[in-house]
């Protein structure tokens, strides 16, 4: 096992840059990382640029040479157990040293009388396959979204990151309004809403133009939020922004703005977003729910629209908030069809499988009640 600061000070020895407002936060992000603090939570409002500050870590890190592990929290899987840890060990470049398959073995095998794993052995476990990971050169983990990670994963997270300290690895972790539990006491760097000349200057190097009407009530509206700024921006610069006169044309939030979008997809790549939007951004499993063919037809058209990108062999959504509109807007039968399609593609994923199952069951019942309203 390494001590700190062999192969660590240089990782985060170039700039970490390229997000408008966000020259403070980059700073003490490089420096707390820098100076041998091995873990830092983020935390913001959905939109506030958590997961753009984690996307250029996660990009400086592999560029200096870090072997990089990156998971995004699912708020489809907080209630399975283990969820998020499996995809962290999951990833092909944690998968190059010994242990990582006995571990999710540990995690994914039946086990009798389905008794959980031992908890400490479990958790020293993935403290030892870091630290074999972190052999020939850094580490850089990095979890967004991580008010959505399953409570086991979670307290597996804590007591790894506790034990960071003799080891070339870091660990970023985004999440909204609190740090998760077990990570209080660890370093937090909060990002606040842009100052109205950084909004400016954001909605200015984007490109979007807009009248000053349009402007004013945009900047308005976004109130400092990056990503609002940016999409309601974007949404009214498409509608005519140099034409539009009334406020009630500009979308008020930014899941409208994103459901207006939605409306104009094909169905059938719709249905297939749907599915991802319902917890399976796996191409095995779309494969599965879809067939090969429709996938890569549906997912070309997505990504040609930039509602979705491809990374690691899964779909990865612009925004969680673009994930949680499709999904908040589908109709009840959009719902319990997706959640039926996947419960038949997760066929080999027992708790996977019984979960959409019951999710199918709790949306027809949602449409029963609504029909003995009417």
């Amino acid at each position: 096992m390494r001590r700190v600061g062999e192969g660590s000070a240089g990782l985060w020895a170039g700039e970490l840059d390229g997000l408008v407002g966000r020259d403070a936060a980059l700073a003490t992000l490089r420096s707390m990382l820098g100076e041998g603090s091995r873990t830092v939570v983020v935390l913001g409002m959905p939109g506030e640029g958590k997961t753009a500050l984690v996307d250029t870590a996660v990009r400086a890190a592999g560029a200096e040479g870090a072997t990089v592990l990156a998971i995004c929290g699912r708020a489809v899987d907080r209630d399975l157990a283990y969820a998020a840890l499996v995809d962290l060990l999951s990833l092909p470049a944690g998968r190059a040293v010994p242990g990582s398959s006995a571990l999710l073995d540990t995690l994914t095998s039946p086990r009798p009388e389905e008794r959980p794993p031992d908890p400490l052995k479990l958790r020293l476990g993935v403290v030892d396959w870091l630290d074999r990971l972190a052999g020939e050169r850094p580490v850089f983990v990095a979890i967004d979204d991580a008010q959505w990670l399953d409570p086991s994963s979670r307290s597996v997270l804590a007591f790894v990151a506790n034990r960071l300290a003799p080891m070339p690895v870091s660990l970023m972790v985004a999440a909204r309004a609190a740090a998760p539990p077990g990570l209080e006491a660890h370093p937090r760097l909060v990002l606040d809403p842009l100052d109205e000349r950084q909004a400016r200057t954001l909605l200015r190097q984007s490109g979007i133009s807009l009248n000053g009407f349009v402007r004013e009530t945009v900047l308005a509206r976004a109130a400092g939020n990056p990503l609002a700024l940016l999409e309601l921006g974007r949404i009214a610069q498409g509608q005519g922004g140099e034409s539009i006169r009334t406020v009630e044309d500009i979308p008020t939030t930014v899941e409208a703005a994103y459901a207006r979008e939605l409306d104009g997809l094909p169905a059938d790549t719709r249905r297939l977003l749907m599915l991802a939007a319902a917890g399976a951004d796996e191409l095995q499993i779309l494969v599965r729910a879809v067939g090969e063919e429709p996938l890569m037809a549906d997912l070309a058209a997505a990504e040609t629209g930039g509602f979705v990108r491809v990374v690691d062999r899964r779909v990865r959504f612009r925004h969680p908030l673009a994930r949680s509109a499709l999904y908040t807007t589908a109709t009840v039968a959009e719902r319990v069809e997706a959640h039926r399609q996947l419960a038949q593609a997760y066929v080999d994923d027992p708790d996977r499988e019984v979960r959409h199952r019951a999710a199918a069951t709790l949306s027809a019942d949602e449409q029963g009640a609504s029909d003995l309203m009417e």
